[in-house]
Order: C-alpha cells, then structure tokens, then sequence
C-alpha cells in the first residue's frame, strides 16, 4: 500500500512538474527552459555565479523582447526588459505592483518583519506613514551633527593606523566601523565604540551575527531568495534569535535610561519613543523600528561607501575635483553644513556613478498585486504582450538596465561627467534606491553619511590602491549585495606629508 501511494505521490509531482514548467510557454512569454528543482539561477544557487551574472547571460540572449519568462526554482518569475514596463511598474502602475518579493512572519521575526522593505499593502502604508517623519529633511539636519562626529573619529582612526601609507587598510572594515557609529547613536542612542580600538565592539559582533556576508545567516538570506520556500522550511530568519534578545535589551536600557534621567536628544531614537508614547508602542516594537534605521543604514551604506573609495582610489582626477569643491564650500560658508554637504555637486556625481558603475544590488524583485496586461510601444522590442495576475513575481534587471549600451555611453567606464546633474533624468534605468511609492525610506540618511565620510577622507588624504588588493575585483556569488572578495584594501596618505 505505501508502496502505491508513494508512487502516485511522484507521478503527481512529476506531472505537477511538466505543467509548472510551461507556466511562461502557455501565455506565449520566450524564455530559456528551466532545469528541474533549480529552476534558470542553478549556477548562483551552486556559489558559481552571482545572482547578476546569471541574469546577464538571460538578459542578453533575448535583447530584442521587452521580457523574458524564467524560473527561481520552481517558482515563475517576469524578467523585465523594457525600461518602460519597469516605469509602469514602480511608479504609473505601482498599485497593481504594491508589494516587495518577501514574506515574513512577523511573530517568527519580530524585528525585521516591521521594517517597511518586507510589509505588505495596507501594513505597509501605515507603518511607512508613521516612519516617515523620521526621515525627513529637518529630522536629519538635527542628526547630521551626530554624524559630523563619527565622520571625525574616522579620519583620526586612519591618522592613527600605523599601516594605512604601507599596506593599507581594509576599507571595507573602515566603512563598517563608520556607517556602524552612526546607526548605533542615531538609532540606538549609544555609542557603537567601533574606533576604539583595533579589535571588534560588541555592537559591530551584534551587526555581524545578522549582516556579515559569508555567514551561515547571510547564506541563509541570500538562499532565501533563490528558494523562497526555504524560509519556511528552515525557520529562517533575519535577525537570529540571540542578536534579537540583546536588541531588545539595548533598547530596553536606553528607554529606562531616558525615562529615569529626563534625557531628550534629538534622534531618531527620541522619534520613535515619542511615536511609541502615542500609539502605545512595546520595547519590542521600538527594537524592531531602531533595526529598520540599523539595516538600512548599515551595511547598504557600508559597502557603497566602500565602492565609492575604490573608484576614487582608481580614478584620482575626481579625488582633487572634490578636494577642490570642499575647500571652495568651506571658504564660502565657514565649513560643511547640513546643506553644504548635499551641494557638493561633484562628490554627488561620484557617488551616482558609483551606484552605476559598481551597483550594491542587481535586482529587484517585486509582486504583482492586481491583474495586468502590457505590451511594449518602443520599436526596440517585439510587439508581444504578457497578462500578470495576483501573486506573478516580476523581477527588475536594476544592473543590467543602467549598464545597457542602449541606454548608457561608455557603460564600462567610470565617469562621473554623466552624472551632473543629470542622475534624475532618467529614473527607468537608474533607480539605485527604488522609485515611486516604496522608494527606500532611508535614501536621505544613506547618502548624508556617505557623503560626510568620503568628504572628510577625501579633504584629509589622498586615497590608492594598496599592492594587497587586485582590481578588477571579483565579487562573493552567494550573497544577496554585490560583495567584493577579500575586502577593499586601500593606501591613505595624509595630504600635506
């Protein structure tokens, strides 16, 4: 008897199977046929590829439609081709592409299943509504002097690191440390302590049990993304349960030490005590909004921060043009202020080309939520059409799209020229932070401490590459941000020696 019904079990899931795999075929979408279990992304699921240079091979096999039906898995996915139909899904449609590929159960991850990347439909209007105040233009002119002070041990750490002119420094580990400080007294209220000393702060080992790339959590994220259906499988969560506990500590000993000693500062972290007063929010809520500024600030930043050192290391021509524009704003207005600093036009430009040139991430994956038809107007693609429907995941080539010689002069080479001014031009193909309604909530604080720490480098050293560190580097194939292997090390010289 079992016998037969295992036998019946396979040939359903055989024929489950055949009928899956022609999922694309049957609404007449092209696409290459997928493998059995693995779907189209087999190489990245197997550490051979990134996620991005999987999708490049697609992507480029099928230049002349506007979209191609592959699999993530056994799972269905659009890749989006045509930057049109990616306008029409972040921004003229978003309503019928409300939500982001991601779904977490907010009782097994209460931390990271409030954060407004992963909440759905109407749960993520009210939670973003209620954030957003928080990261408003005036919110983060009162915490730009907490970051002016970090931006200051940073430079003093480098002064101070006896290897920076020889070897070098990680630069990769120098960002951490910085972008780290930040989150810790802007979100937290406490001091992160990650210039003290050479050796790891306890909050930057907290930040590394949820974040660092290369880590049994992080190969569980980027898995995850492969397989969505191993999130459930495995319990897998964002943040692991310890890292959790102690978050909920730290906040619990900070709203305590607030409460008892009549401390206000004007944080991010006084913003979500006056919110948890209003709406009653528990020490739990309060973590998991703290570790919404924690990782959309932390290791984004970091590793773009990191990108942007690098291609100024390789291209030193801009490091003076920057040098040049900060001693010019300082003359003009007795330093850097919080508007001075997102005047830097050239600093700007920079860092746009950067996010281009060496993007933190290669896709983006969203859900369709409504039904919806499209067929493409540019003679650039054939004239076929698709019909999503509720729960169809579209995938967005982020990447590929701003790397597209179509679209992009020169696309392989670093200049920052393209940028001046122009970065909002043309926001279907360059949408480093998203576009439309869900545009990342953090994008403001994200380039105002990129930004004052390159400035502060940039203004006290001239930055190359160390001998250690081979370029062009190659990045970490498991990993859901573009990792460079072995770090960034790079050589600063203090300007004047």
């Amino acid at each position: 008897m079992f016998e037969v019904l295992l036998a019946t079990f396979i040939v359903l899931l055989v024929l489950w199977y055949k009928i899956r795999s022609y999922y694309w075929v049957n609404r007449g979408v092209p696409g290459p046929k997928p493998w059995p279990i693995v779907g189209n992304l087999a190489e990245h699921l197997f550490g051979r590829k990134t996620i991005g240079q999987v999708i490049t091979e697609i992507y480029q096999k099928y230049d002349e439609y506007p979209f191609v039906g592959i699999f993530r898995a056994t799972s269905p996915c659009l890749l989006v081709r045509d930057p049109e139909f990616v306008n029409r899904i972040l921004v003229k449609d978003h309503k019928s592409f409300y939500n982001n590929d991601f779904n977490i159960d907010k009782k097994k991850d209460p931390l990271f299943g409030q954060n407004p990347f992963v909440l759905r439909n109407q749960e993520w209007r009210d939670t973003r509504h209620m954030l957003t105040p928080g990261f408003t233009g005036g919110k983060m002119k009162d915490i730009y002097p907490l970051i002016v002070g970090v931006a200051a041990k940073l430079v003093k750490f480098v002064e101070n690191n006896p290897s920076v002119e020889a070897d070098g420094v990680n630069a990769r580990e120098l960002t951490r440390r910085f972008t780290l400080d930040n989150v810790a007294i802007a979100a937290f209220g406490i001091d992160g302590k990650s210039f003290e000393s050479e050796e790891i702060s306890e909050f930057m080992e907290l930040a590394n049990r949820i974040l660092t790339p290369g880590s049994l959590n992080g190969i569980l994220q980027q898995l995850t993304t492969v397989l969505p259906i191993l999130r459930i499988a495995l319990s897998v969560k964002m943040v692991p349960k310890d890292a959790e506990h102690r978050l909920i500590e730290i906040v619990t000993q900070v709203v305590n030490h607030r409460a008892s000693s009549n401390l206000k500062i004007n944080d991010y972290f006084e913003f979500i005590l006056q919110i948890a007063k209003e709406k009653g929010l528990s020490n739990t809520d309060i973590a998991a909004h703290a570790t919404t500024f924690f990782l959309d600030g932390y290791e984004s930043s970091s590793n773009v921060m990191t990108s942007l050192l690098m291609n100024l290391a390789v291209n030193p021509t801009y490091q003076k043009k920057i040098r040049d524009e900060i001693k010019t704003v300082e003359e003009n207005n007795n330093g850097i202020t919080y508007e001075t600093i997102f005047e830097l036009k050239w600093l700007d430009a920079c860092l746009n080309e950067t996010l281009r040139f060496t993007p933190l991430f290669d896709i983006m994956v969203k859900t369709c939520t409504q039904p919806f038809q499209y067929t493409p107007d540019s003679s650039d693609f054939k004239k076929i059409t698709v019909k999503l429907y509720p729960g169809d995941t579209v995938i967005l080539p982020y990447s590929l799209l701003m790397n597209d010689e179509k679209y992009v002069v020169n696309p392989k080479e670093f200049l920052p020229e393209r940028m001046l001014g122009k970065a909002d031009s043309n926001r279907s193909i360059f949408f480093p932070f998203g576009n439309g309604p869900r545009t990342c909530i953090g994008q403001r604080f994200g380039i105002m401490q990129i930004k004052q720490g390159v400035a502060e480098l940039i203004k006290h050293f001239d930055i190359s590459l160390s001998p250690k560190f081979r370029y062009p580097p190659k990045l970490i194939p498991l990993n859901f941000l573009n990792e460079i292997q072995g770090g960034v090390w790079l050589r600063f010289k203090k300007i004047g020696n």
